[in-house]
């Protein structure tokens, strides 16, 4: 008779268990042994491995997923700078923004992205974005640059809406 000794014996962390094989000499005895320990190792090494390409790809996930926010407006937004109330900007959806002069009979409709410090802007009529530096003071007011056409004297402008 051949007492064998589980994991608990090579490691003091686990329970000893005790496994009693009847008809097996010492030499194949060691051999069971060592290849049942062999097997409990690949099995904790295959789950560490597991464990860390988990926490890697979660920890990627969540970074990407920061980086990639967008803001969307909602409501209507009027110049308040450099020409209080020349017009007025109503994001009516996630997408969508509608420019108005109060002044005239002047109404554009556009699809609108905004990602980070960009405003593009694609009139719904046809024809080319453009896109304009755009910068979020709080959550009622921002300032867009150079959104209308420059003047010689002031070649950068920057008209601020608030709501």
């Amino acid at each position: 008779m051949v007492i064998l000794f589980g994991p608990g014996y090579f490691n003091p962390k686990v329970e000893k268990k005790f496994v009693i094989i009847p008809g097996i000499g010492p030499e194949r005895a060691t051999n069971i042994i060592f290849v049942w320990c062999n097997e409990c190792n690949i099995q904790q090494k295959k789950m560490k491995k597991t464990l860390i390409i988990a926490l890697i790809l979660t920890t990627g996930l969540i970074a990407c997923n920061k980086e990639d926010k967008r803001t969307f407006l909602s409501g209507i937004y009027t110049e308040t700078s450099p020409v209080p109330g020349r017009s007025q900007l109503n994001f009516t959806s996630d997408t969508r923004v509608v420019k108005t002069e109060p002044d005239s009979s002047f109404v554009a409709e556009f699809t609108y992205e905004l990602v980070k410090n960009q405003l593009k802007l694609t009139p719904t009529s046809g024809g080319p974005a453009t896109e304009y530096y755009f910068e979020l003071i709080t959550a009622t007011k921002f300032i867009i640059e150079d959104f209308y056409p420059p003047i010689p004297d002031n070649p950068t402008s920057f008209v601020t809406y608030e709501k």
